[in-house]
C-alpha cells in the first residue's frame, strides 16, 4: 500500500510555520511539530535523567523540567547546546518515523490521499530534509518575525538573535526548501497559500 506523502515544514523563528500547519490540518493533513515531540521525550524519565545529569538539578521545577530555564542555559552556553541537540535530535527523529509508521498502517489511500505534515525549525541545520517527500518553506520579513517573538513567552528565556544564531537564515532554507510560501499578509493570506498548496501538492 502506498504511504502517505511526508512533507517538512520549516522556517525561522515567528515566520508562520504553526499557523500554516494548522491550517493544513483543517484540510485534512496529519500533523505534528518537533517542539511537540520534545515535551513528549522531556517529559520520559530516562531523558529527565540524561538531562539533569548535562544540566544540573535546578532545571527541574515541580518534578518536571522546566523548558524555559532549560533555554536559559543552552542558548548562553554553545557546548551545551551542542550536546543536548546531540543527544535530542536522533530521538526526535525515531519518534517522528515511528508517529508517521503509525499513520501510514491507519490510512488507505484508495479512499483518500493524506499529507504527514511535520513542522520542523531545524530541517536543513540537522540534515534531516532527506527524510521528506517535500519541503516547505515559510518565509516572512525579519522585523514582522522579531516582533512577534519578542511579544511570546520564549523571548524570556533567550533572545531572538540568540535562538536564529543556530539556524540558517531564512533565504537559505527558502533556497533549499521545494515549495516557499510567503506570509508577510494576514491569516487569510496565508490560509489561501494554505489551501493552494494542500491542493497542488495532491
Amino acid at each position: 500500500m502506498l504511504k502517505p506523502l511526508k512533507v517538512a515544514v520549516t522556517g525561522g523563528l515567528c515566520s508562520g510555520k504553526s499557523s500554516l500547519c494548522r491550517f493544513l490540518e483543517q484540510l485534512g493533513a496529519v500533523v505534528i511539530s518537533a517542539d511537540s515531540v520534545v515535551h513528549e521525550l522531556l517529559a520520559q524519565d530516562a531523558v529527565k535523567k540524561e538531562i539533569v545529569a548535562l544540566l544540573g538539578d535546578d532545571v527541574i521545577v515541580a518534578h518536571q523540567l522546566d523548558k524555559r530555564l532549560i533555554a536559559e542555559k543552552v542558548f548562553r552556553d554553545r557546548s551545551l547546546l551542542d550536546r543536548m541537540e546531540a543527544l535530542l535530535h536522533p530521538l526526535v527523529k525515531e519518534m517522528i518515523d515511528k508517529k508517521y509508521d503509525e499513520v501510514s498502517e491507519e490510512v488507505t489511500l484508495s479512499e483518500e490521499v493524506t499529507l504527514f505534515v511535520v513542522e520542523i525549525p531545524l530541517l536543513f541545520e540537522t540534515g534531516s530534509e532527506e527524510d521528506y517527500d517535500v519541503t516547505v518553506a515559510v518565509i516572512a520579513e525579519e522585523e514582522q518575525c522579531r516582533q512577534r517573538y519578542e511579544s511570546s513567552a520564549d523571548a524570556k528565556a533567550a533572545s531572538y538573535d540568540e535562538r536564529m544564531f543556530r539556524q540558517l537564515s531564512p533565504g537559505e532554507k527558502a533556497l533549499r526548501a521545494d515549495y516557499i510560501i510567503d506570509n508577510n499578509g494576514d491569516l487569510a493570506k496565508l490560509k489561501t497559500s494554505a489551501k493552494e498548496f494542500f491542493s497542488n501538492i495532491l
